[in-house]
């Protein structure tokens, strides 16, 4: 009996790292600093900054090796005092936030690309050099609603899922699953 409790516990620790590793894990491995750049280009928008790229660039923590992850991204924003809240939500989501925003979204699980704008038909796109519209229909299948939302005040994100809470529910589901099937192996 001991043993499959601790198995169920081990199970649903495990369950829980898994997930909070998706929500941090590094992207754009095949572009690593992405994420750097289109975070650059928000300060620069705000005029939070006016240092050359690469000087900003050697100021983010930065992992060569893996890219970037919305953590790093987060602190790199806020010691530039840009308040910073990473997301799980929709493009109707974004469309009714109050400028100013920047938006660093996750497209493709492997690429970052700054979002400045959400319209009724378009989303307007920064992918640095490039800045460029797109349908919001494509953009909506390249994007799985993580994002990074800046400002230089405080937004309402009350209507968007929190990572945290994405978090709890899995453990909780994730729980109730080797509750159940920890009961159903007990009643055999």
């Amino acid at each position: 009996m001991k043993i499959v409790r601790r198995n169920c516990i081990a199970s649903l620790i495990f369950c829980c790292c898994l997930l909070c590793s998706a929500l941090i894990e590094p992207v754009c491995a095949g572009e690593q600093d992405c994420g750097v750049k289109c975070l650059y280009v928000a300060v620069k928008g705000f005029e939070l900054t006016d240092a050359e790229y690469s000087t900003f660039r050697q100021s983010v923590r930065f992992d060569s090796s893996f890219g970037m992850s919305f953590e790093a991204l987060s602190e790199a924003a806020e010691a530039r005092g840009l308040f910073a809240k990473g997301i799980q939500g929709s493009l109707e989501d974004l469309q009714q936030l109050s400028p100013p925003f920047a938006c660093i979204a996750n497209v493709n699980d492997d690429h970052f690309v700054l979002v400045t704008d959400v319209s009724g038909t378009e989303v307007s796109v920064v992918d640095p050099p490039r800045t460029y519209t797109m349908d919001r229909n494509a953009f909506a299948a390249i994007w799985g609603g993580r994002a990074l939302i800046l400002s230089p005040s405080e937004v309402s994100t009350k209507s968007f899922v929190r990572g945290p809470l994405v978090v709890t529910l899995l453990c909780v589901i994730s729980l109730a699953t080797v509750l159940l099937i920890w009961k159903a192996k007990r009643s055999r």
